[in-house]
């Protein structure tokens, strides 16, 4: 049960100011917001398996106190990014299977 709170709240951290800055939308029709959030929380997860996968496959260091050097967020943020701007649609292709489950 720990292990889920925490997991919650570094994702509405994220979700508020580091990435997504979801507080800045001024939406105030509950269905809108509703639609908005749902895109965000598919963007979030999206996001955050890919660092999972990439973690995988080139392990993020591990600093002297313990943490990663950088969070599986950021990992996958950064990488979805840089494919998003490389214009290499096979990647980006093979990258949004991960949204798929079949």
């Amino acid at each position: 049960m720990k292990a889920l709170f925490k997991a919650f709240h570094k994702s509405s951290k994220v979700l508020k100011t580091r990435g997504f800055n979801i507080e800045d939308t001024r939406l105030s029709v509950i269905e809108r917001v509703s639609k908005l959030l749902s895109l965000v929380l598919i963007a979030f997860a999206w996001v955050y398996k890919t660092g999972i996968y990439l973690d995988t496959l080139k392990p993020v260091k591990i600093k002297k106190h313990g943490r990663r050097a950088k969070s599986l967020f950021k990992y996958g943020l950064n990488y979805i990014d840089d494919l998003l701007f490389s214009n290499d649609i096979d990647k980006f292709n093979q990258c949004s299977k991960f949204l798929s489950c079949t």
